[in-house]
């Protein structure tokens, strides 16, 4: 299984985009929220009416 700073270098490379993005959330690993682990959504994926385009 990975580490905490393993998990957390995943997903800072997986959900960082350039632009504005939206913050939906943290990442689990284990069932505890990891700390810095924010996931992103790019706000230019989303139409008006907020669905992902």
């Amino acid at each position: 299984m990975a580490t905490n700073e393993q998990f957390l270098q995943r997903v800072k490379e997986g959900y960082t985009f350039k632009g504005e993005t939206l913050k939906i959330g943290r990442a689990l690993l284990n069932g505890q929220v990891v700390e810095g682990a924010d996931v992103l959504l790019p706000l230019r994926t989303m139409n008006r009416h907020g669905l992902i385009a």
